[in-house]
């Protein structure tokens, strides 16, 4: 992994028995992953090994974007859980993410 790129991937993921994101019941997340590293092919990997090791599959990918590109109209409201989410990917090299379980909608 590189700490000079982050790519933020916009995804939505099933949440099995074992894993650390089923606090409130959830079967399913919809999360922004800060993936510190390069290649996008490479991110993807990473993240979906990553949610595996979690007890988590990966459903669907919205949208990925390099965090060195302008924000989507709209995305003021998140600026500060994606700063937190970049400077703690950046900071261990790991990845790192905002996550909402379906029982918060």
């Amino acid at each position: 992994m590189t700490d000079d790129i982050i790519w933020l991937i916009y995804l939505r993921a099933a949440i099995g028995e074992a894993s650390a994101q089923r606090l409130d019941g959830s079967t399913q997340t919809c999360c922004i992953a800060a993936v510190p590293e390069k290649d996008l092919e490479q991110a993807l990997k990473l993240l979906h090994e990553d949610l595996s090791a979690d007890d988590m599959t990966l459903l669907e990918v919205y949208r990925c974007q390099r965090t060195d590109v302008e924000q989507m109209p709209g995305e003021a409201s998140l600026n500060e859980h994606l700063d937190y989410i970049c400077r703690t990917a950046t900071a261990r090299g790991v990845i790192a993410m905002a996550t909402m379980g379906d029982e918060a909608f």
